[in-house]
């Protein structure tokens, strides 16, 4: 994880840990997985500026999937700080939509619930996502509503996210990009952030963006 480019970087790819392995058996039917990585940054924050000093600790966990006539059942456990959390994933696959629900909680009494769905609609793909979760049994519940759309054409995607939470903080971007071969990608992208909630949007808010970022991105898939 870049925490210089916390937010540049598309959300996918913001969760990704630099030091780390995942190990997957899958088959039709069924599937496990169990991860571990090794290097924890010390704070949740994104490190602005400068970059944030990390720690090398032991942290990992486990999931499998069942896979029963259209429904995916997917419990979870995770290692990480010394803090055991556990959880599980529930969905279910339509003709062009599939209707997902996670709920999970940890050793200190965090916890989190999801519910959402993700429709495919030709060219279109909508991911609409709706969170509620607590960090600690003293704090104020949080309520967070994100919902993507991509268009998808050929070489050419344009895409667009929005984020909203109950405290007030907002983060939108949009992207428009082309695939120049089967590896590379070119795109140009526009991204605000604006909050006064203390939360991490206002920190990169006051901290580091001031609100708009635009740029160019190039990829590549290998």
């Amino acid at each position: 994880r870049r925490w210089g480019r916390y937010f540049l970087d598309p959300l996918p790819e913001q969760l990704k840990h630099p030091v780390g392995g995942l190990l997957r058996y899958s088959s039709r039917d069924f599937e496990v997985e169990a991860f571990a990585s090794a290097r924890t940054p010390q704070d949740s924050l994104p490190g602005g500026e400068g970059e944030l000093q990390e720690e090398w600790s032991a942290e990992g966990g486990a999931r499998a999937k069942f896979r029963v006539q259209g429904w995916d059942f997917a419990p979870v456990y995770a290692l990480a700080r010394q803090v055991q959390s556990y959880g599980f994933s529930l969905s279910y696959a339509f003709d062009a939509a599939v209707a997902k629900f996670e709920v999970g909680r940890n050793d200190e009494e965090a916890f989190f619930v999801v519910a959402g769905a993700d429709f495919f609609l030709g060219e279109w793909t909508l991911l609409p996502q709706l969170s509620f979760y607590r960090l600690t049994p003293r704090s104020n519940s949080e309520r967070i509503l994100y919902l993507p759309l991509r268009y998808e054409v050929g070489r050419n995607k344009w895409e667009f996210q929005l984020l909203s939470t109950e405290s007030g903080e907002v983060f939108w971007g949009t992207e428009l990009g082309r695939s120049l071969n089967d590896t590379v990608g070119l795109s140009v992208f526009l991204q605000d952030y604006q909050g006064q909630g203390g939360g991490l949007i206002s920190s990169f808010d006051s901290e580091v963006s001031a609100g708009w970022v635009t740029g160019l991105r190039l990829s590549a898939t290998l």
